[in-house]
């Protein structure tokens, strides 16, 4: 068996030069997205709006029918404790009116059909992978792609964002103190 030692040093120049991308021989040529796109990317983000809507809309929803259930379940511990029989009677016609006025039913129905439809929405828009163009796009500008990534704490930008920063010491989105702003090339560029 063959063994080679590298030493500190040498670790860290064959580190850094294996980190150090090679010049893209072919410049890209910037050019403008066809009507079509930008018209899919407005839509896009329409339909994003909606499922955040939809969202806040269920949590609302769930919120408002679990509020109105814990009453009812209040009332329901409290006809468990009543010994008297005449009094247990009422008590559970003023149960079954309070469910019936509260529209317990009727609200449980409504949060399962925006359950249903936020469950849809959130699968279209995976299976359209725009949660991932998400977490591709600049968080500065929130509009182009990312080609940025800062050192040590990971966040990432796009090169003009970058280029208008005024302090390039500090992560804009962190205030992390910055080891540097490195390059990321993917795979499909």
């Amino acid at each position: 068996m063959n063994f080679a030692y590298i030493d500190a040093f040498d670790a860290q120049n064959v580190l850094a030069s294996l980190m150090r991308p090679e010049p893209d021989p072919i410049p890209p040529v910037p050019c403008e997205l066809s009507q079509e796109w930008i018209e899919f990317e407005k839509e896009l983000g329409n339909f994003k709006e909606k499922y955040a809507s939809a969202q806040v809309d269920l949590a609302v929803k769930v919120h408002e029918l679990s509020d109105k259930r814990e009453e009812i379940n209040t009332l329901k511990m409290v006809l468990e404790n009543v010994s008297s029989q005449g009094l247990k009677a009422k008590l559970a016609k003023m149960i079954e009116q309070q469910v019936s006025e509260e529209g317990v039913d009727a609200l449980a129905q409504q949060c399962g059909v925006v359950k249903g439809r936020v469950a849809a929405m959130k699968k279209v828009l995976k299976d359209t992978n725009s949660e991932r163009y998400a977490r591709f796009t600049c968080f500065v500008c929130m509009d182009r792609h990312i080609d940025l990534f800062f050192d040590p704490c990971g966040h990432v930008i796009c090169e003009p964002c970058w280029v208008r920063t005024v302090n390039k010491q500090t992560c804009p989105g962190c205030r992390t103190r910055l080891q540097g702003a490195k390059r990321i090339y993917t795979m499909t560029s």
